[in-house]
């Protein structure tokens, strides 16, 4: 379940004004989205591309590379050494 529907839900059932409900739920939508990154952060680290991990946690790739600007991570830099290695044997490198 999304941060949003969260709130959604909340405002339906109980008919209580989004402000008034975000402010209620704040620190159990930090906890969800701290689960969330703490989960594309491990799968990251485990060799998924970040579309892989984009689609996993509900996020789209632009949102992963957002939450890791400059972190490289295991499949980042396997796809680098394949280039390099393919580069290196055409005799471009």
């Amino acid at each position: 379940m999304d941060t949003q529907d969260v709130v959604r839900e909340v405002m339906q059932k109980t008919g209580i004004n989004r402000t008034t409900v975000q402010s209620m739920t704040a620190s159990m939508r930090a906890s969800m989205r701290s689960k969330r990154q703490l989960k594309a952060h491990m799968l990251l680290r485990q060799g998924l591309t970040k579309a892989e991990v984009a689609r996993r946690v509900g996020l789209s790739p632009s949102r992963i590379s957002a939450l890791f600007k400059g972190e490289q991570f295991l499949a980042e830099s396997r796809r680098a050494r394949e280039i390099l290695r393919t580069l290196a044997v055409n005799g471009k490198r």
